[in-house]
């Protein structure tokens, strides 16, 4: 395994960590989450 391909792994994981504690922060507070989701 090439070091480039691990680093997109290590990049890919700490993304869907970011993805999924922003999905659940969302869950807390829908009306920002709409906000966020009309910017996106």
């Amino acid at each position: 395994m090439s070091f480039s391909s691990l680093f997109y792994l290590l990049l890919d994981c700490s993304r869907l960590q970011y993805l999924v504690s922003t999905h659940r922060f969302m869950l807390k507070n829908r009306r920002f989450g709409c906000f966020m989701s009309v910017i996106d």
